[in-house]
């Protein structure tokens, strides 16, 4: 006798120990939900996560506001002139006053934090604050040695990073 194969038709022999109880194809279809519920939460976590930090607030740029007016007194009394934060903050350690003759552009001195004062070969202001920040309200009266005589400067107020005033005074 000759055995026909049929492709069409395949003949599957089951172990008892192969066979699924009725109970455990609900229990796998369960599973792979809970799979796919906690790995879509992750994703959404995820891009929630990269939206947040594209979306982040732009940084803002440091504003100073410094009004820099001649000393009440004359310069023969060595009181040159005051600087005054009208609004914003600098570090003293951060802040640098140059000092140049205006109608040359020579530079007279630059005075730099040293500790308690702002100083340098000619100007200097001394600094009597409770913090370490040049900030709101903060007058800084320069003095000079006795060298600078009435004319017109320009004083240039800068920290680390940009310029907060440029102009040019009338020194008498």
């Amino acid at each position: 006798m000759k055995v026909l194969e049929n492709p069409v038709f395949s003949i599957r022999r089951h172990n008892s120990s192969n066979q699924k109880k009725k109970g455990d194809d609900k229990s796998e279809k369960g599973f792979v939900e809970v799979i796919s519920e906690l790995l879509l939460l992750a994703i959404v976590v995820f891009v929630a996560s990269q939206i947040a930090l594209a979306l982040k607030p732009p940084e803002v740029e440091k504003y100073a506001d410094v009004l820099i007016r001649d000393a009440k007194e004359p310069l023969v009394t060595n009181q040159a002139f005051d600087v005054i934060m009208l609004a914003g903050s600098v570090k003293y350690p951060d802040l640098k006053v140059v000092l140049r003759n205006a109608t040359d552009g020579d530079l007279i001195d630059i005075a730099m934090y040293n500790g308690n004062q702002i100083a340098g070969n000619i100007i200097q202001a001394t600094i009597n604050d409770a913090d370490s920040y040049f900030s709101t309200g903060d007058v800084l009266r320069f003095t000079h040695s006795g060298v600078l005589q009435p004319g017109r400067y320009e004083i240039t107020i800068a920290d680390e990073e940009q310029t907060l005033a440029d102009l040019a005074v009338d020194l008498k």
